[in-house]
């Protein structure tokens, strides 16, 4: 693998923040749960041994920028380790030599920035790797520092332990170089019990604060449950017909009482007594089945209503 295609590959330059995992080529997530010790030592030594075997020529530069990416892994082990950061800081500027010696100054920028950050501001021994990697890396170094810088913050739920580029830190930090940093967030009393978040973060302007929160106990999401059906009530009579026969036994009675109140002769007190009294019937009918689906039917919303904000609540 060549190192233009490392990085490219390690989506390092992407203008999104990604979580960590992805980054490391294993599937992401947002937990990250602390590898074992026994996982960590094998990296170490396997970065070393490959930066020896690099530094006595041999061609392994694919093989040490794999076991580099894979130390953020153990961001919390890394952060006690301080001969392991630094074995990572001479891994990384023998990247950048090996990059510059090919004519790949791209990379070699790359790379060079990448130690910048990942050091957090800590001085770098850069003379011994020769001449023209240290007047890239102050060239860099100024650079870095005249392009703005920014800084992060964490609100943490709980007390929690906060690493940023594998060094442990506080709640917030100032005075980044613009770039790309990993962060790790894992809450003090369960440190390595899979409920650490990870995230790639990029800062892109000057004075940019990154700001992060760490809940590992969420509260639950509840969500609204549907309503319950509820058999609709039947009703003694359609409505219409209801309304029918009070409009009906109003007309029948009024008629049944003027025909028995003007000028009445025999005939019109028996017509007008019958549609008196007929009227009065389907009014009394009418009224009685009207109210009383009604007021069932009011009954049942209520009982729907209340049974809906019980589930609710």
């Amino acid at each position: 693998m060549s190192i233009t295609a490392f990085i490219v590959a390690g989506l390092l330059t992407s203008p999104l923040p990604v979580p960590v995992a992805g980054l490391l080529g294993a599937p992401a997530t947002s937990d990250s749960e602390q590898a074992p010790e026994s996982d960590y030592s094998s990296t170490v030594a396997q970065v070393a041994s490959l930066d020896e075997r690099m530094n006595f020529g041999e061609p392994v530069n694919g093989d040490l920028m794999d076991a580099l990416a894979s130390l953020p892994r153990y961001a919390p082990q890394l952060a006690a380790d301080p001969a392991t950061q630094q074995l990572r800081t001479r891994a990384q500027l023998q990247l950048a030599r090996s990059a510059l010696s090919e004519g790949d100054r791209d990379a070699a920028i790359w790379i060079v920035d990448e130690a910048i950050r990942s050091v957090l501001g800590a001085e770098i021994q850069i003379a011994e790797f020769g001449p023209s990697l240290a007047r890239l890396y102050e060239e860099r170094r100024v650079t870095l520092a005249e392009s703005g810088q920014g800084g992060v913050e964490i609100q943490c739920a709980e007390p929690c332990r906060i690493f940023l580029n594998e060094h442990e830190i506080g709640a917030s930090i100032a005075g980044l170089p613009l770039g790309v940093y990993r962060l790790w967030v894992e809450p003090v009393d369960a440190a390595g019990s899979g409920t650490a978040l990870t995230e790639v973060l990029l800062l892109q302007n000057d004075g940019e604060v990154v700001t992060r929160i760490f809940d590992p106990n969420p509260p639950p999401v509840v969500e609204d449950l549907p309503e319950p059906p509820v058999e609709p009530i039947r009703r003694i009579m359609p409505r219409g017909a209801e309304s029918f026969l009070v409009a009906a036994g109003v007309g029948m009675a009024v008629a049944g009482a003027l025909l028995m109140a003007i000028q009445p002769t025999k005939g019109d007190l028996v017509a007008g007594g019958t549609l008196f009294g007929c009227g009065g019937a389907a009014l009394l009918a009418g009224g009685v089945t009207l109210g009383f689906d009604e007021v069932r039917v009011g009954n049942q919303r209520g009982r729907q209503a209340m049974v809906a904000w019980t589930l609710r609540f």
